[in-house]
């Protein structure tokens, strides 16, 4: 019933990843984006880098959802109950996440709207909706998405150590769960950075788990 689960789901882990790590990369070009709504909107409006992020943050996202179903349906032969928190929680994870890179990619739409207004209270109520767009996004929404799916995967990998997928995978998932949580909670956003070592050495796992 379920052929090629496997490998689906440990194929769309491991590029989710890759695709983590380069946009990781890109985040360290672009560099953390001003406090200030007009700054903001002004180092916006002529990059299309910070669009390219986005667009890879929603893919991974998107990626990440059949992979997590996929992992729900290899673990629950190991802890039904567990498996199915871990999966519930990482679901509702990557919806906020998906929300919040559609709320984060309309400051393009204001950026082009603040260098087109002719007028100063026009451009103050743009740098204003800036900032609260930024606040949502990058503050309240990335922090909250961080600690649930941390939760995720500490619960995930807490089941995988006792199934077939062996310790490294499991312990990694324990590591990278731990500070993300932290992560989370402190602000530092770039703790999740053990986020794509989890999903490419939980990818290549299950991959191998649905090999003859």
């Amino acid at each position: 019933m379920w052929k090629g689960l496997h490998e689906t789901g440990g194929g769309l882990l491991i590029v989710a990843g890759l695709l983590y790590l380069v946009d990781f990369a890109l985040l360290i070009v672009l560099g953390n984006p001003p406090s200030e709504g007009a700054l903001l909107l002004k180092s916006i409006a002529p990059q299309s880098t910070y669009q390219i992020t986005i667009i890879i943050f929603f893919v991974i996202d998107a990626m990440l959802v059949p992979a997590a179903a996929a992992l729900y349906i290899v673990l629950r032969e190991v802890n039904a109950t567990y498996a199915m928190v871990g999966g519930v929680f990482a679901l509702v994870a990557l919806t906020v996440d998906l929300v919040n890179s559609v709320v984060a990619y309309s400051v393009i739409g204001l950026g082009s709207s603040y260098a087109a207004a002719t007028s100063e209270a026009s451009k103050a109520a743009y740098a204003v909706t800036a900032e609260f767009v930024l606040g949502v996004s990058y503050g309240v929404g990335t922090r909250f998405f961080m600690i649930l799916f941390s939760l995720a995967i500490v619960i995930t990998s807490a089941v995988m150590l006792k199934g077939r997928f062996g310790k490294v995978a499991g312990y990694l998932g324990l590591v990278a769960g731990a500070l993300g949580i932290i992560g989370g909670l402190g602000g530092f956003i770039p703790l999740v950075i053990f986020w794509p070592v989890w999903f490419v050495a939980a990818g290549v796992k299950l991959y191998k788990l649905g090999r003859p």
